[in-house]
Order: C-alpha cells, then sequence, then structure tokens
C-alpha cells in the first residue's frame, strides 16, 4: 500500500496484530499471498501504524519513542536483485557483513554516533556495488557493529527505540547458487546475535515460511530462533470480513444495501472493520450467491468456497479468496453486459464462481 489512504480502505486491522509491536519477535513468517507486505507496508506509514497499535492496545508513549526504518525495499534506493546477484561468492559470514553495512546505510543521521569516521562514510556514501567488497573487510564489519553498540547505548539513554522492517526479500535475492539462503542466513543470525547485545536496536523481517524452512539452512540453532519469530495466519471466518472490508472501501452503494442488517463499525484512522461471525457470513453468502451453488452437491457457499479454496496445508490465504471473488464478478460483469439486465435474486450466478475458481 503506498498511501495511509489505500491503508485505510484495503488493509484489514486485526488484535492479533500486536506482536509486530512487541520487541522480541524479529521474524514475521507466513505462507505466500497471505499478506506479509500488507503488514511491512502499516510499519512504512507511522501514522496508521500507531492508529493500529492503539487499537491492539499498545500503550501510545512506547509508539512515540519508536522509529521504524527500512532496511531493504524493492525501491531503487536500496540493492536491486543485479546486485544480489553479484553476492554469490560471499559467505554466510561476509552476508552477515553486508547486513551491517546496510544497517548504517538506511539508519538517519540523527541516529550516528561516529557520523564522520570513515568506516561510518564508506557505508553511507560507496556507490552500492562497492559494498561487496567492504562486506569482505572484517575491520570495516568489526567498527560497524561497535558504532551500532554504541547507537543502541544513546538510544537507551535517550529512551529511544529503532526497529528496521526488512521485505521483499523472496524477490530481490535470487534462490540460484544458494545466494538467497546464504543472504537470509546472515540477516537471521544477525539480529539473532544482537537480541543480548543491543537492547534498542530490533528488527521486523518479513519472510515467506517455504524459504526459512527449506533454504535458511546456514543458522546456528535455528530451532531456537523460532521463538523469536510469529506467523500470520488466517481463519475462514476472519478472512470473510476482510473480503466485507473490501466491499465496503469499493462499493459504497452495495454498502448500504448488502450491508444494511450488520453494524459495521468505521474506524476514522483504520477505515471499515467488519467483526462478522459464522451466521452472519453465511447469509451474506447467500444473498450474493444465492441459497445454493450448483451441481449435484448443492453445496452451502459459506461451505463450498472455504472447501475448494484450501491449500494442500487446509489454508485460506487473502489473495485466494480476493482473486476467487474479483474474477467472479468480472465473469458475471460480462455476462450482465451480454444479456443486457442485472440479476435480480444474488449478485453473482455461482457458476460464474465455478468457472473462476479453474482460474484461481
Amino acid at each position: 500500500y503506498k498511501s495511509i489512504a489505500d491503508l485505510k480502505k484495503w488493509f484489514y486491522p486485526r488484535k492479533d496484530y500486536r506482536y509486530i509491536f512487541n520487541k522480541n519477535p524479529f521474524l514475521i513468517l507466513g505462507e505466500k499471498g497471505v499478506g506479509k507486505t500488507a503488514l511491512y507496508s502499516v510499519l512504512s506509514h507511522k501514522d496508521y501504524a500507531t492508529s493500529l497499535a492503539l487499537y491492539c492496545d499498545i500503550e501510545p508513549n512506547e509508539l512515540d519513542r519508536t522509529e521504524w526504518v527500512v532496511g531493504l525495499d524493492d525501491n531503487p534506493k536500496y540493492p536491486s536483485r543485479i546486485n544480489f546477484q553479484n553476492l554469490n561468492n560471499l559467505s554466510v559470514e561476509h552476508s552477515m557483513n553486508y547486513w551491517l553495512l546496510l544497517l548504517i546505510r538506511y539508519l538517519p543521521e540523527k541516529y550516528l554516533v561516529h557520523s564522520e569516521a570513515d568506516f561510518v562514510q564508506k557505508a553511507r556514501i560507496n556507490p552500492i556495488p562497492e559494498l561487496k567488497d567492504l562486506a569482505t573487510d572484517n575491520n570495516i564489519a568489526e567498527s560497524l557493529e561497535s558504532e551500532l553498540v554504541e547507537i543502541d547505548k544513546k538510544l537507551q539513554k535517550d529512551e529511544q527505540n529503532v526497529t528496521y522492517i526488512f521485505d521483499y526479500l523472496d524477490r530481490l535475492l535470487p534462490e540460484e547458487s544458494g545466494i538467497r539462503g546464504k543472504l537470509v542466513s546472515g540477516l537471521i543470525s544477525l539480529f539473532y546475535g544482537f537480541n543480548k547485545r543491543l537492547n534498542n536496536i530490533k528488527a521486523k523481517i518479513f519472510l515467506r515460511k517455504d524459504i526459512f524452512e527449506r533454504e535458511a539452512q546456514s543458522i546456528t540453532d535455528k530451532v531456537k530462533i523460532e521463538n523469536f519469530a510469529a506467523t500470520i495466519d488466517w481463519d475462514y471466518d476472519t478472512l470473510l470480513n476482510l473480503l466485507w472490508k473490501r466491499l465496503c472501501g469499493c462499493q459504497p452503494i452495495l454498502l448500504k444495501s448488502l450491508f444494511r442488517e450488520y453494524s459495521i463499525k468505521e474506524d476514522p484512522n483504520l477505515g471499515f472493520i467488519p467483526t462478522l461471525l459464522k451466521d452472519n457470513h453465511f447469509e451474506l453468502l447467500k444473498t450474493l450467491l444465492g441459497s445454493y451453488m450448483g451441481g449435484n452437491n448443492k453445496a452451502f457457499p459459506y461451505n463450498w468456497i472455504q472447501n475448494h479454496i484450501k491449500d494442500t496445508r487446509d489454508k485460506i490465504h487473502p489473495r485466494t479468496l480476493i482473486w476467487l471473488f474479483s474474477k467472479s464478478a468480472e465473469k458475471q460483469r460480462q455476462e450482465n453486459k451480454k444479456e443486457n439486465k442485472d440479476l435480480i435474486d444474488r449478485v453473482i450466478r455461482s457458476r460464474n464462481m465455478e468457472e473462476a475458481l479453474t482460474e484461481v
């Protein structure tokens, strides 16, 4: 999400997201399409993050003392996929040095202790392609780590916190030659080591769960690191509430007719926050799709959708559900245009959803 307006319109606030404001979990895991980047976007917009924290019953003073610093993003300010491809010869230890360089490079200058030091200037000013060679210099890495220790002491004295946030690791770090595995292992190992050494410098690393399990093999005490991880999961009813939020955000007319029987709260800072229960979802889906889905089973829409979009681990992801309804609606729109009339008894014919399911 590029703006707070986008977050208010599309992002679904959950009370259990309070863990992103907790210092201890530094690794945020989730399957592809589960909403890691959406949660990362929240931390990229401090005003919205503050509103979400208050919604999660986090003390506002804690938020005022925290600054989130982007450690990796998919924009020209940060290393590109090509830059990372050229790190194929770095060891895991040197990849930790590379991340150290990025930590110093993107930290706001007001936090630096030795801002004029040569090793700090090299990390901040040298062109990104030159960071590879700097990462193999263990002397500069040792100096950078010492700088972070001094910064942490200053932060403690000032009662301030810095939290680095990392996303797009799956997109920017190339899988070939084990590059992604080494770099992810290095980043996780770095902050695991910092966990006891640094009190006020923390991280939130958003990472696909399968990459952590399959590729991040060069990590000492990997089992212990899971104690510092949180996993993004969804239950079916919460996912449907996300869907209703999307409808509230893009279809004001539909909102008045479809949701007239339900009280859906609109927070001035977070947007609509539907909190409907199973029976409500059951009736809403019946209004949208009719009493039964087509075919021989005559299944209720609530059950049919749940059973048909689970993955092999019995998980349902936001992206899948949104795609299903988006494609179904598009098919219905084309049908309505062809027949020059809208449906009377439902919004989408079940057959259009069944056809959309094949594509999804």
